[in-house]
């Protein structure tokens, strides 16, 4: 059996459909609460930090609809 790792992976995809819309809604959130955050208190780098690891992942499951699409 020569399946190859992309095979197994789009067999998840119900579950990168779950995943994609918690990250989409995650990351409205955090831009919808930029305008509240003081710039350089620690809820701003907070926030900053969570947009950069949405941002990862919205390459990562890119990725996957283009690979599984």
């Amino acid at each position: 059996m020569s399946e190859s790792v992309w095979d197994r992976l789009c067999a998840y995809e119900f579950v990168v459909k779950i995943l994609s819309i918690l990250v989409f809604t995650l990351g409205v959130l955090t831009l919808f609460s930029f305008p509240y955050l003081e710039r350089g208190s620690a809820e701003y780098v907070i926030a900053s930090y969570n947009l950069l690891v949405i941002t990862i992942f919205i390459a990562i499951i890119g990725l996957f609809r283009y690979k599984c699409g």
